[in-house]
């Protein structure tokens, strides 16, 4: 997919350099760093701790909008 982004001069003038040293192109090098940027996100991410809990039965009861599901499950005010 091709796209367009405005990248200061000086940083490409450092994504050539730095390219031209590591034996790559300009093009491996950006998506390497968008790759390793985008792992570190997913493994920075902390933990959370909700819980959807799942019982068994036969669905939502037809009484509850499908709004209020969370609300009601959660004994959340309506």
């Amino acid at each position: 997919m091709k796209t367009t982004i405005d990248i200061p001069d000086e940083v490409m003038r450092r994504v050539r350099e730095v390219a031209r040293q590591r034996g790559t192109t300009m093009r491996e090098l950006m998506l390497e760093g968008l790759r390793n940027e985008l792992e570190r996100d997913v493994e920075e991410m902390p933990p959370t701790d909700f819980v959807f809990t799942a019982v068994g039965g036969d669905g939502r009861s037809p009484e509850i909008a499908a709004d209020e599901v969370i609300d009601v499950a959660y004994g959340l005010p309506q």
